[in-house]
């Protein structure tokens, strides 16, 4: 399972959070920008360079949903969403 964490001020990308399975509580590894991006590529092997992970959550919600789409398809549950991860 991943979720993919904006801030809320100023929706941001803030991580990438990575759990082992979808009923884990906590999360096994945070992703920064270029590691979440680089582990995207190594799944969705088609990605584009320009299918990047958005670094703003207003303007990339129609890319986050496609790329959220496309990691169901492959059975990796997947969400996103502006809140901050307090841990």
């Amino acid at each position: 399972k991943v979720e993919f964490v904006y801030t809320e001020q100023g929706g941001r990308f803030y991580g990438l959070d990575v759990y082992v399975s979808k009923d884990q509580r906590q999360r096994s590894d945070k992703l920064g920008y270029n590691e979440a991006n680089e582990w995207l590529k190594g799944i969705l092997e088609y990605i584009h360079e320009g299918d990047l992970i958005p670094q703003r959550y207003v303007s990339g919600i129609e890319d986050l949903d496609l790329i959220v789409d496309r990691l169901k398809e492959l059975g990796i549950e997947a969400s996103h969403n502006d809140f901050m991860d307090v841990s």
